[in-house]
């Protein structure tokens, strides 16, 4: 009996161990995934309110953007929504219950790819235009806990790392780029994305892609899905020089490398797209994105 219960006591202790080692391995997994250990060469952010701002990090040559969105200014939604207004877009999204609305809209609006979006707990629609107040978006404190704090896409540790990246930033510490590249047509007020896309080009350019020199070729079912992400890719850096129709198309995206040893770029594309990795032979290009029928609704 009593070694029966030594063995009983010594359940909880077991149990309690294999829960610490759990946690501790799970920390720390995440924690090598963070900004804390893994930054891109830029940074991209949203923040969706009342004055939808952008924000743009230079890690690898310490140049930093700002720009201020027009609410009145309308933008295409990828996914057959359509135009809206962008201070229009959270009240959208909190229908549609889908938040991957906003990266997908501002990724190619800026041609660009959003990492972070950040959106409030309760969104209205917002009427008044750009004005010149300057201001530099914020994460207070109680952001950094996403339950209680503003909505997004980033998790704890990368919350984190974004309230001290921004805790101390001044004017001096941004270039202000223009947001205003739009096209009046009667009462709408239409954001230009192709023009805003040529203005900046070269200034979101992840500098690791661009020095890697990868070339893409896009197999496609719908051409505007691969417009959009044309655009993307090539103001991240990303040299796509062939579209192609491809009515077959596989059951899940791929991206296709001639190298079991993927390429940087070849990495970034899996990541943003969630991509299925590939070996095969490569002709026109050095990697190839095939698009499945799931991701071409998505950037349609």
């Amino acid at each position: 009996m009593i070694r029966l219960s030594k063995k009983l006591n010594s359940i909880p202790r077991i149990f309690i161990l294999f829960l610490a080692l759990y946690i501790l391995f799970s920390f720390s997994r995440s924690f090598s995934q963070s900004l804390f250990i893994k930054k891109p060469d830029r940074l991209n952010l949203i923040f969706y309110g009342e004055k939808s701002s952008f924000l743009s990090f230079g890690f690898s040559d310490d140049v930093n953007y700002l720009g201020f969105f027009d609410n009145n200014a309308q933008i295409y939604l990828p996914g057959g929504y359509g135009r809206y207004r962008i201070g229009a877009v959270g009240r959208f999204v909190d229908i549609e219950k889908k938040p991957i609305i906003y990266q997908k809209s501002f990724s190619s609006a800026l041609s660009l790819y959003v990492n972070y979006y950040f959106f409030p707990k309760i969104n209205k629609i917002y009427t008044k235009s750009d004005s010149e107040d300057f201001f530099i978006p914020k994460l207070s404190p109680i952001d950094i806990y996403y339950l209680t704090g503003r909505r997004g896409n980033a998790g704890f540790l990368d919350r984190l790392y974004l309230f001290f990246l921004l805790l101390d930033k001044k004017r001096q510490d941004f270039s202000l780029i223009s947001m205003r590249p739009v096209d009046k047509k009667e009462s709408d007020t239409i954001f230009l994305e192709d023009v805003f896309g040529k203005k900046y080009k070269g200034y979101f350019y992840q500098k690791s892609l661009r020095e890697e020199g990868k070339t893409v070729q896009i197999l496609y079912k719908s051409y505007r899905s691969a417009l959009i992400i044309t655009r993307i890719l090539e103001g991240e850096g990303i040299s796509v020089v062939d579209l192609t129709r491809d009515d077959e198309g596989p059951d899940h995206c791929q991206v296709i490398e001639n190298t079991k040893k993927p390429s940087q770029t070849a990495f970034f594309l899996r990541q943003i797209f969630s991509c299925q990795s590939k070996v095969a032979k490569t002709t026109s290009s050095d990697i190839i994105i095939r698009i499945d029928d799931k991701l071409s609704e998505l950037w349609d």
